[in-house]
Parts: structure tokens; sequence; C-alpha cells
């Protein structure tokens, strides 16, 4: 339980927020080194990567890194349970001449039980000597890792063609009802050309270890070898952050299990993501379960449309970035669907916000669980 309070507290308060709070000045993704007395210029040249996808920051100067405790921790020169208090909006210091009142040692213990924080933690940082004293994650971690990652996507983007220019992948989207002018708005694409074409281009530029840690390869202990993880899905959804290309969803053109398949990695964000990026306050954003959903309603004429891999995969962590907008969602009406229906508006009710959902009232009636099942059925 204690752990996942401190996964909480570490998800919940983006890294940009603290940024903001604490008056770190970010600028594309790098900032000054909370601790410029370990640069020789005091960093004026500003070296500290900020990982907002991860909630986590790096000097490549100096070494320091961690997650939004340790940055406020350095940035403050303040203990571990100093630093939990910051964040969570408490001010230990409000009493006069620093007073240990009851309250607050009853705060200060419930911390320091909460993420058994040794004793000798509770002491101020000297942030010189920290560096030394803390293990520094190898240089190919948070930020280098993360980039050639999202250059192995860009590069395996390249060999793919837009599925509107795909016959086959036409062909496909019109027999499910889906308008076809939709794949030149929504990122869809085509593998058009044979697995070991892909990977040879691939493997001019990266090796097998790198393209398997990506998720682009995989590795088959019956060949002692590598594959394209979507050699027999060649219908394929990116997901963005940005121009950044974080995730991939692959498909079948027929319906053999697995019809889907994911690139196998933590994913970061929704289907069409920065539809939520960009958006202007007050937008309405439809969340869908499922990509072919997505595509389905923006054939019958909804904007702003996100998906979900499914309706267990959706993430606490985004509803902070959907709060501005007034959501819609939009899950099949099946068992799965209507509670998970119930539990995302609860938590986003936790925030103050009521969300909507489609109207399904007909859907049994005319025998269809998803949004996809209406659209062919109302196809004509």
């Amino acid at each position: 339980m204690h752990n996942n309070i401190l996964d909480d507290i570490k998800t919940r308060y983006s890294i940009m927020d603290i940024c903001n709070r604490l008056n770190i000045k970010v600028k594309n993704k790098i900032a000054r080194c909370v601790c410029p007395e370990n640069h020789n210029n005091n960093d004026k040249k500003p070296s500290m990567g900020i990982d907002a996808i991860n909630n986590r920051f790096k000097c490549f100067a100096c070494g320091i890194s961690g997650d939004i405790i340790e940055l406020v921790k350095y940035s403050k020169n303040i203990s571990f349970k100093e630093a939990v208090e910051w964040i969570l909006g408490y001010n230990p210091y409000k009493n006069n001449n620093n007073e240990k009142t009851p309250e607050r040692s009853r705060r200060e213990d419930y911390i320091s039980n909460m993420y058994n924080e040794p004793k000798e933690e509770n002491k101020k940082i000297n942030k010189v000597d920290n560096v030394k004293r803390f293990d520094v994650e190898p240089v190919n971690d948070i930020n280098d890792t993360q980039d050639n990652k999202k250059n192995i996507y860009k590069d395996f983007l390249r060999l793919l063609i837009p599925a509107f220019e795909a016959k086959t992948a036409l062909e496909y989207f019109e027999k499910r009802a889906i308008n076809i002018d939709i794949l030149s708005t929504y990122p869809v694409y085509f593998l058009e050309k044979e697995s070991k074409s892909i990977i040879k281009s691939l493997k001019a530029k990266y090796n097998d270890d790198e393209l398997i840690k990506s998720g682009i390869l995989e590795w088959s202990t019956k060949t002692n070898s590598s594959y394209l993880f979507c050699y027999n899905h060649p219908i394929v959804f990116p997901f963005y952050i940005g121009e950044d290309i974080v995730y991939y969803q692959v498909r079948r053109l027929d319906d053999e299990v697995p019809k889907y398949k994911q690139i196998k990695r933590p994913i970061q964000v929704q289907y069409n993501w920065n539809i939520v990026e960009y958006g202007d306050k007050g937008d309405t954003i439809f969340i869908t379960e499922g990509i072919s959903d997505c595509l389905s309603l923006a054939s019958l004429g909804y904007n702003n449309v996100i998906a979900v891999l499914g309706v267990n995969n959706f993430k606490d962590i985004w509803i902070k970035s959907l709060l501005k907008y007034n959501i819609v969602l939009a899950f099949d009406a099946d068992t799965a669907g209507e509670q998970a229906t119930k539990k995302i508006a609860m938590k986003f009710l936790e925030y103050g916000n009521i969300v909507k959902t489609i109207d399904k009232s007909n859907w049994s009636k005319i025998n269809v669980k998803d949004i996809n099942e209406y659209l062919i059925n109302n196809k004509g």
C-alpha cells in the first residue's frame, strides 16, 4: 500500500508542473541544473534534461538524476520527507522558529513509515557530496534510450506507406464501413514491403539489441533469429506525443487470433493523443474502446476522437490531461464496457468533472455491441 502511494505521488504530479513551482525554466526539454555548484561554469549552458514522459530528470554534465521527489530534494536542499510534504503542498516551516508541533510530528512519522526512509536521510543534503554518494544512472538511460527508440520508430514508419495509398488497406476499411477520407486525417499506415526488406533497412542503421529493445523486432527461440513484430499484421497505427512516435499497435487483415498486436513495452498515451496535447479548453473529446471504434466514430462525423486499447488499459495518470475537456465515454455495450464507464466516470468525478456517455439505448434492438458494428449496421 505504501509503495502504491509513493507511485501515485510520482505519477500524479507532472514534472513540468513541479518545474514551474520551483521556477525552473524548461526550454526544448532542457533546463539549468539545480546543482550549479557541481559545474565549473555554474551550468550557464543548460545541461539538465527533463523527461516529461517518464516524469524524470537527468543532468548530463554532473550526472544527478531521479524522479520528482529527487528533483525537489536537490533544488531546495531538503530531506526526503520535506520534499514529499512540499509536493503535497504542506509547509513544514509555517510555525515560527520551526516549532515541532504534534501535527507535524504525526505527519513526519507517517511519511517516514510510509516510505521506510532511513533516519540518516532526514538530514539536510549536501548537494556536492550527494553526487558522490548516489549512484549515477548509465549514459544510455532516460533521454538517450528514449530518443533512440523514437528514432527507430520514425525510421520504421518511413518504410511504410499511408493506408489511403494502399489498395489492400482501403478494401479492408471499406468492409468495415470506415470512411476512407478519415485515413488521411488519422495516423494509419500499411506494411506493403516484405518483412525481410524492412528488417534489412533497419539493420543498416541499428543492431539487433536496439531493435529488440524498441519492440520493432522480436526474438524467436525456435529459429534463433529476430523477426518483425508485425510481419503478419500489416495495418499499422502509430501513437504520437507531439512529433514523436512512442508506441505502435498493428492489426491483421483477417480476424484470426491475435487480431491485434502491440510492441512489447509500456503504453504511454492513447491513440490520437495529440488532440489532447493541442486541444482548446472546453473542447469535446470522445474516448472509444479500440482504434476501430475511434475511426468508426470519426466516420459518423464526430471530431476529436481518441482510443484506449481496451477499457482495462485506461490509466488514471491520463485524467489530469483530460480535465480541461468535456469528455464523452464511448465504450462497448457489454459488461466490461459498462463497468469501465462507471469506474472511469467516478474517477473524473473525484476531480469535480462530470463525463457523458454516448446514447446506446437502441443498440440491443439492432443487436450491436460497439461503434463499428453500429456503423456497419447503418451503412448506406
